[in-house]
């Protein structure tokens, strides 16, 4: 009878942060630049990243803090 030593973090349970906790998320983008959540949302609304990138940007920020990404980012 071992004991079971799991490491649990938010984001292996899958916890999905709120919406705020989301925007104050540090993200990297064009090869490593961090950069707010909003300049990054504002550089793929101007063309300078994809949306795409925005999004795996937003899902590995997140992924750092330990939280997994609201579906819409994956």
């Amino acid at each position: 009878m071992g004991i079971n030593k799991q490491l649990i973090t938010s984001q292996s349970a899958g916890v999905i942060p709120p919406m705020a906790e989301v925007e104050r998320t540090p993200v990297k983008v064009l090869g490593g630049i961090e950069v707010s959540y909003s300049q990054a949302k504002d550089m793929a609304e101007v063309g300078q990243i994809t949306q795409a990138e925005f999004n795996k940007a937003v899902v590995d920020g997140l992924a750092a803090r330990g939280y997994a990404a609201p579906k819409s980012f994956s």
